[in-house]
């Protein structure tokens, strides 16, 4: 015969039931896919603000460049060998800017 006593010291020990943890588990695993997709959308958000941003440098450049000389530059190598740029953006060779 089990002594009711025993029955509730291993009821004590156990805190959580099988389907107690399942729940959390899915709750937990719902929780973090969330938080990975707003981060991924944040990453694209962020390398879409800096491209707009080297795309905006190149096209004032170009336009300084304009001004300037009087013709439009036939290549971005036209704005580095003149001093309106000190580099080209990472981003540029990917063809992002369309001004």
């Amino acid at each position: 015969m089990v002594d009711s006593s025993t029955i509730r010291a291993t009821q004590l020990c156990e805190p959580f039931t099988v389907r107690e943890r399942t729940v959390l588990l899915l709750a937990l695993g719902l929780i973090v896919a969330i938080a990975i997709t707003f981060q991924i959308h944040n990453a694209h958000v962020a390398k879409e603000a800096v491209l707009q941003a080297d795309c905006r440098v190149i096209h004032s450049a170009a336009l300084a460049y304009r001004q300037d000389k009087g013709k439009a530059p036939r290549s971005a190598q036209d704005l580095l060998e003149a001093g309106y740029l000190k580099a080209l953006p990472r981003n540029f060779s990917a063809g992002g800017c369309s001004w």
